[in-house]
């Protein structure tokens, strides 16, 4: 089947373009009638395509949500662990499990922490200025420094 311009082309040259009238009348019907079935598949295909897109967009929902399930249930397995390992470290020739202990900034009371340790972009305290304040031996209104314990699993 032709493209839908070769098709307007040739109805526009079965026209006189002096006069306007029609030259050739059975060019024009069966043209008509082949531009017509052009154009319902060109719809129909945008009507398919539409539709594959909204499979395609439900099925990435199905995915995201099947793979929050999984990260979740592996949080949930991982801290079961920690519990059980009481901050021992497990090895065997399979896997091996470690505990970390790394300071982390906690912001108590964000409404007093000093301007110079703000986000100039963000209004929220920057925490890595903050640490590496506390950490040079300053005082921190509104933050402190506190051991995060993590376990890591390889």
């Amino acid at each position: 089947m032709r493209p839908l311009y070769e098709i307007d082309e040739a109805i526009e040259n079965c026209f006189d373009p002096e006069t306007g009238e029609c030259i050739n009348e059975e060019d024009f019907e069966s043209l008509q009638i082949e531009r017509e079935k052009k154009i319902e598949g060109v719809l129909l295909l945008y009507k398919n395509l539409t539709a594959e897109a909204e499979m395609l967009k439900t099925e990435e929902r199905n995915i995201t949500d099947r793979r929050r399930a999984v990260e979740k249930r592996a949080d949930g397995v991982k801290g079961y662990l920690a519990g059980a390992l009481e901050g021992k470290p497990y090895k065997s020739a399979k896997v091996t499990a470690r505990f970390y202990c790394r300071p982390r900034v906690e912001i108590l009371e964000p409404w007093r922490i000093p301007k110079e340790y703000m986000r100039k972009r963000d209004p929220e305290p920057d925490k890595t200025a903050i640490s590496k304040a506390i950490k040079a031996g300053k005082t921190v209104d509104g933050a402190q420094l506190v051991d995060s314990v993590s376990l890591s699993i390889k």
